[in-house]
Formats: structure tokens, C-alpha cells, sequence
């Protein structure tokens, strides 16, 4: 929320609102593929440590400085994550759940609490920035870079896990070798999979928060103060609508919850644009917020569990590379749409991508199971 206000304040218009974008989701891509020959050398708990303090440093000269050059640097070392799930430490986050469990059932619960978490924390930073308690749009990005230098070290003195967990993650994370992506024998269904995701980020990046937030200001003058507690409350809407996705995924299955919760959040997305006013606009944006994030969990869930336990930090880091590369190309887009187009045409054609998406999903994958490990290719895994 404070980030477009923050450039607004000095001068910046759309453009340089998704050069910072673009460059945010770029730099993610980056060290998402690179993390991977990491791993086992340096350990979970140090790297998500490292990965947060520097943002901590990218944020708080995202706050401090004016300058073009810093700006964008700062972006792109991890100052403007602002896609959920597409950032350096999500292959970590997603395999150390995963690996974690004991079944699908257990993933699945714990991938939509761990989304849980991420929307109430989106919703909370919305909140704060609504209410404007903590200065302008600058001191509150300083703000978040506070908070972040503290998480970088609850990461890295936070307690061990209890033993039934540490037994499990000693298994599967430190005697289960982590294959290369040239040797996973589900690589094609890993490419497969990165495509159609890749798709939806490119999507999802022309409609990003932060775009929507200025099309709002843009198109109906509305302010900070009006927009805070808005998307607060669409973030709220969200988590109780995960735990309904949780169900529909045990009751239909990963592929259909995602689906046939999409479809109709797209369509809200290109009838915001017909809307006459900000409270049509309101009722858009609430139904798609109740339906549009019921596919993420399952998402997760789904490209752990078609995969083998070897081959899924290699999975989780190329579908999320691929994730962002995609979502870089959609700010850059998004301004030329903008320009030569109308402010409302980037949300129709997200729409319109997303429903395409959705479709070849279904068709590509909707018969998919996950595969039975057999013992060569558990033999293969091990260190």
C-alpha cells in the first residue's frame, strides 16, 4: 500500500512503480535458482536467515533514498516481494513443510495455514498503513525493514523442532539427497507444470497489488486512508476462504478447487473495470478476494505431491523461478498496456489470461496422480 504512494509523493509515476516491480520479482527469480546447491552446505535455518537480513538492508534503502538507481537495486535484492509465494525463501518454506508431514492430508492442512499466515500479514501491513500510525509512506517502508531485520534473527536463534519433527526432517532433508532438476525423472511434468504457472504469474503481474492500489487512486481518486482499510478487509476475507479450499480440495481434488475457484475471481477482475464507482469496485474485489486465493494452497500441495521427495526443492525452485520470471514480464507490460491502452485494459487482460490458464490446467492436469516412489528411484535419492 505505502510503496505507490511513496513514489507518487516524489514525482515517480507508473512506469518507475514497475521498473521497481519488475526488478523486485527478477532478483526473486535469481536467488529462487540458485538456492538449490545451497542447501545442504549451509542448512534451511542459515539461509532463511541470510535471505531476510537482506532484504532488511534492500527495504531500508528502498525508504531512504530517491534515487532511480538505489531504488531498483533495492528492489531487486528483495525489497518489494510483493507477489505471495514468489520470493527466495519460498522453495525453503515449501519443502520443509512437505517434507514435515507424514501424509497428503497433513500437507495440505499445514500449506493452508502457512498461506493463512501470509495473507493475515499482508492484511496487518495494509492495516498499519491505512491507519498511517507510523509516518508517511517512507518511515513506514522503514518500518518493514525493522521487522524484517528481527525475523532474520528469529530465524537464526529460534528454538529447534520438537523431536518428532527434527526425526523427520533429519529423514527427509539431510539423508534424502536433493536431486538436480537434469536428474528428476518427473522432469518433464516439473516443465509442464512451470509453464502453465508461469502463465498465471505473467497474469498476476499485471495486476498486482501495488497496480491496483494506483488504477484505485487513478481512476477514483481514492487515498491511503481510503484503500488501507479496504484491502485489510479483503485480506481478512481471504483466510477463512482457505480453510473452505482445504476442504473443497479432500472433497474434489487440488486440480478442480483451483480451477473452478479461479474462474469466476478472474471474471470479477475484468468487471471491476465496467464499474461505475468505488463501491461497485469494493463488491468485485471482495467476491474475488473470497474465491481468487483458494487455488494457492492446493497449488503447493499439488506440485509437492507429483513429485518425489528427492526431486521437490529441485520442483518448488524451478516452478518458482519460473513464477517470477513470468511476473517480471507483467509490470513492464502493464505500463505499455496502460499507456497505448486505458489504466483498466492490464485487469481485463489479466482476467482473460487467467481464465486461459485455468483451462489448459485443467485439460493438462486434471487426471494427474501422484507418483508411487519406487525403489530405484528411492535408492537414486539417497545420499
Amino acid at each position: 500500500v505505502a510503496l505507490p504512494f511513496a513514489l507518487e509523493a516524489d514525482g515517480f509515476g507508473t512506469g518507475m512503480l514497475n521498473i521497481i516491480l519488475a526488478g523486485g520479482l527478477a532478483g526473486a527469480s535469481l536467488q529462487m535458482n540458485l538456492i538449490a546447491p545451497f542447501v545442504e552446505r549451509c542448512g534451511f535455518r542459515t539461509l532463511l536467515s541470510g535471505f531476510t537480513a537482506v532484504m532488511s538492508v534492500a527495504t531500508l534503502a528502498l525508504a531512504c533514498s530517491q534515487n532511480r538507481t538505489v531504488m531498483v537495486l533495492a528492489g531487486f535484492l528483495g525489497a518489494v516481494s510483493l507477489q505471495p509465494n514468489i520470493s527466495s525463501q519460498t522453495p525453503l518454506e515449501q519443502t520443509v513443510i512437505k517434507q514435515s508431514c507424514s501424509s497428503q492430508e497433513e500437507s495440505s492442512k499445514y500449506f493452508t495455514r502457512y498461506n493463512q499466515i501470509s495473507v493475515m500479514s499482508l492484511a496487518l501491513g495494509s492495516f498499519v498503513a491505512g491507519l498511517q500510525v507510523s509516518g508517511g509512506p517512507r518511515e513506514q517502508i522503514g518500518f518493514v525493514a525493522a521487522i524484517l531485520l528481527a525475523a532474520s534473527f528469529a530465524y537464526a536463534v529460534g528454538s529447534q523442532p520438537n523431536s518428532v519433527l527434527k526425526a523427520k526432517a533429519s529423514e527427509s532433508l539431510l539423508e534424502m539427497k536433493q536431486l538436480p532438476i537434469s536428474q528428476c525423472r518427473h522432469r518433464r511434468r516439473i516443465f509442464a507444470l512451470a509453464g502453465l504457472f508461469s502463465l498465471d504469474a505473467f497474469a498476476g503481474g499485471l495486476v498486482m497489488n501495488s497496480i491496483v492500489i494506483h488504477w484505485l487512486s487513478v481512476t477514483f481518486q481514492a487515498s491511503e486512508r481510503e484503500l488501507g482499510p479496504i484491502f485489510t478487509l479483503l485480506g481478512l476475507i481471504t483466510v477463512p476462504s482457505l480453510s473452505v479450499a482445504h476442504w473443497l480440495t479432500r472433497k474434489f481434488g487440488d486440480i478442480n478447487t483451483m480451477v473452478w475457484t479461479h474462474i469466476p475471481s478472474n471474471i470479477c477482475l475484468i468487471f471491476m473495470t465496467m464499474s461505475p464507482n468505488l463501491h461497485w469496485v469494493f463488491i468485485f474485489l471482495v467476491i474475488r478476494s473470497a474465491l481468487g486465493s483458494m487455488d494457492v494452497a492446493a497449488r503447493d500441495s499439488f506440485m509437492m505431491k507429483v513429485v518425489d521427495p528427492c526431486e521437490q526443492v529441485a520442483c518448488s525452485s524451478l516452478i518458482a523461478t519460473a513464477r517470477a520470471l513470468g511476473a517480471v514480464a507483467g509490470p513492464l507490460v502493464c505500463t505499455l498496456v496502460w499507456d497505448l491502452v486505458s489504466p483498466g485494459a492490464p485487469l481485463v487482460l489479466a482476467g482473460c489470461l487467467k481464465c486461459a490458464y485455468d483451462l489448459m490446467l485443467l485439460v493438462a492436469f486434471g487426471s494427474v496422480k501422484g507418483p508411487e516412489v519406487d525403489t530405484t528411484s528411492a535408492e537414486t535419492g539417497r545420499a
